[in-house]
This record gives structure tokens, C-alpha cells and sequence, in this order.
């Protein structure tokens, strides 16, 4: 029996396949791979974009840092990594999500009221909201000379309820940008911290006043000469120190800190390396183990043990 061949296809057919491929190409592959196409960039223009809050998300990869920017998500930058002490804080400042170094690093935050893994919260401990309200009527009273403000801090968004300029301008400078409420229900979650500025300052009279009317049920400390904290029940940041060092079983002898507030002294207690800056309080210095002028020169030589 004679086998019937197939015919053969005319050579057009071909051309037209190729010619397929080629516009798929252009109009799917190749712009996908131009939108995933690394720009590199000098570290002083990540920097920039960094202090500017265009930096969407970071990854550090070995000696790179990679980036995208918010105004063109698609676009992606590297950068080499410099010997960058403070690359931590101004990637956390920006509020940039960044890869690796964010899920790792813990952040004691309102002083020990909440820890923070990343974006996960591993510890929270908050105000009775009670107690919150009692602060508020209490210190719009007339014998306070309407010389206390009041800052609310949850775990991610602070509030005021002053229209105050130079508060308000007070706490920008110290990086702090609050939003501004009439009635403490407006503020989203649960308070875990309650600062009470002072612009006369706070004398031991005005300290003990305060003190007693809240001490039986938040913890109340004095950070400086004009800033008061109320904080949870027996939360400090010395007690969030022990909580890390116990769940991570990290040691004593493991474990450094900075200080230049009152309220930092009981991390002292925790620590094997306990530094107070030299400008700190006579009070502070004198119950660290060591002082220093920089935190940078002090963890280089830890890291070279």
C-alpha cells in the first residue's frame, strides 16, 4: 500500500510563525524585561530619595541595596552599600519597607509598650483606657496653668489634642508628626503610652502629684526635667530588654545598650554593656557602667571582639 505524504507547508506559513514570535516578544517579553530592568545609582541619590520618602521598598543583598521608588513602582535601583552606621534608622525614618534587615530587627518602642518584629507585633501591653480619660480631664484642670500637654502614642500613630504651634512644632523637630484629635476615641487602638510635656518643667512636688494619682495602676516615670511617661502596668524598657533576652535566650553578656534619659536607667540593670552619652544627665552617666561621645565607635569595637 502506497504511504500518502503529507503536503507540505508553503514557506509563507513559517515567515508568519516567526513573525508571530516577534511580536509577542516585543509586545509582552521584552517590555516585561524592561520594566524589571536595574537602574544603578551613586549611594548620595538613594540617600536622597531615601530622606525625601520616595523609597518604596530596600533590600540589602551582601554589599547592594536594592530599591524601587513609590512615584514608578516598576523601576527598580541598586546602589553599593557604604560603611553606613546609621543605614538602619534612616531606613526605618523613611518608612520604606526594607527586605531582610526590617523582619529581623526588634524595636522597643513607648518605651517597652510595645516590641515590634518587623511590621509584627511580639509584645503589647496597654493603658486602661480609664486611666487614659483621668490623664485627659486631669490636666485641664486650672492648677496645672495649662503649661502640660498630652501626646497619646498606640503602636504605630501618636495624637494631640492641642492646636498648640509651638508644641506642635516642638514635636516635629523630634520627628514626631501627630494627627490631631477632640476626643480620644477618634485615636485608632489601643493607648500603650501617654507623654506629659512640661514647659516649666516638672519639680518634685508637681512629680509626686502626678505619681500617686497613677501609679497603682500604670507606670509613671520621669524621662527629663520636662517630659513625664505613663506607660502599662510595670512596663519599662528595662523589662522589655529581659523579655527579648529571654524568648531569644540572649545573655546579659550578649547584650549593649545606649542611654540619655532617666527612664533608660533600668536598662542598665539588664545589660553587661551599659553606655550613657556624654550629654546625658549626671544621674544617667553615673549609673551606666561606661560613658561615650559615639555610638558608632563603641559598636565598631564590640564588633571586633
Amino acid at each position: 500500500m502506497q504511504q500518502v505524504k503529507k503536503p507540505k507547508k508553503p514557506l509563507i506559513f513559517y515567515y508568519c510563525v516567526v513573525l508571530l514570535v516577534m511580536v509577542l516578544l516585543n509586545t509582552i517579553v521584552v517590555p516585561s524585561l524592561l520594566k524589571t530592568q536595574i537602574k544603578e545609582v551613586d549611594y548620595g541619590t538613594f540617600l536622597t530619595m531615601l530622606n525625601d520618602k520616595e523609597v518604596d521598598t530596600a533590600q540589602v543583598e551582601d554589599d547592594v541595596i536594592y530599591f524601587t521608588d513609590k512615584a514608578e513602582k516598576q523601576q527598580a535601583y541598586s546602589t553599593v552599600v557604604f560603611n553606613d552606621p546609621d543605614l538602619v534608622d534612616r531606613l526605618y525614618n523613611s518608612g520604606c519597607k526594607f527586605g531582610k534587615i526590617q523582619d529581623d530587627i526588634i524595636y522597643i518602642c513607648n518605651d517597652g509598650g510595645v516590641i515590634f518584629q518587623g511590621e509584627k507585633v511580639i509584645s503589647k501591653t496597654t493603658i486602661d483606657r480609664l486611666v487614659c480619660l483621668d490623664v485627659l480631664i486631669e490636666m485641664e484642670k486650672d492648677e496645672y496653668n495649662n503649661d502640660i500637654r498630652l501626646v497619646f502614642s498606640n503602636e504605630k500613630d501618636t495624637a494631640i489634642k492641642t492646636h498648640d504651634y509651638e508644641f506642635l512644632k516642638y514635636l516635629n523637630n523630634k520627628g514626631i508628626e501627630p494627627e490631631h484629635i477632640d476626643d480620644l476615641k477618634e485615636l485608632n487602638g489601643d493607648v500603650t503610652k501617654i507623654t506629659l510635656c512640661s514647659k516649666d518643667g516638672f519639680d518634685e512636688k508637681s512629680f509626686e502629684k502626678i505619681y500617686k494619682r497613677w501609679s497603682a495602676k500604670a507606670n509613671v516615670s520621669i524621662s527629663s526635667p520636662n517630659e513625664m511617661f505613663i506607660t502599662g502596668q510595670y512596663v519599662t524598657k528595662g523589662m522589655a530588654i529581659a523579655l527579648i533576652q529571654h524568648f531569644y535566650e540572649i545573655s546579659e553578656e550578649d547584650t549593649v545598650v545606649f542611654g540619655t534619659g532617666f527612664t533608660d536607667i533600668d536598662m542598665f540593670e539588664h545589660c553587661f554593656y551599659s553606655y550613657a552619652m556624654q550629654w546625658a544627665d549626671s544621674q544617667v552617666r553615673h549609673a551606666a557602667k561606661h560613658i561615650t561621645e559615639s555610638v558608632d565607635t563603641i559598636l565598631e569595637d564590640i564588633m571586633r571582639m
